[in-house]
């Protein structure tokens, strides 16, 4: 049982890590440093703390800031990714 759960942990860690290195290599997100720099932190934060519940907490409250603190040209990208990691 335990191992199974670790085992779902590590696909969920693994699926998170895709997602994120999927958007912050986006096309979208080229002109917004500002968000890349966000998302490669939640890398590095993930690939050392392995918590992907603190990170994604953390990245969903700075995707909002973010967004609020200006919604022009918002990738759409990170918003998809804001809706699986919420």
């Amino acid at each position: 049982m335990k191992k199974a759960k670790q085992q779902e942990i590590f696909e969920l860690e693994s699926q998170m890590l895709t997602d994120l290195e999927n958007v912050y290599n986006n096309f979208e997100l080229q002109p917004r440093t500002d968000l890349r720099e966000l998302i490669g932190e939640a890398i590095e934060q993930i690939k050392e703390t392995q918590d992907i519940d603190m990170v994604s907490a953390l990245l969903c409250r700075q995707i909002t800031k973010a967004y609020l603190d200006n919604r022009q040209n918002f990738p759409n990208s990170l918003i998809q990714l804001y809706w699986r990691i919420l």
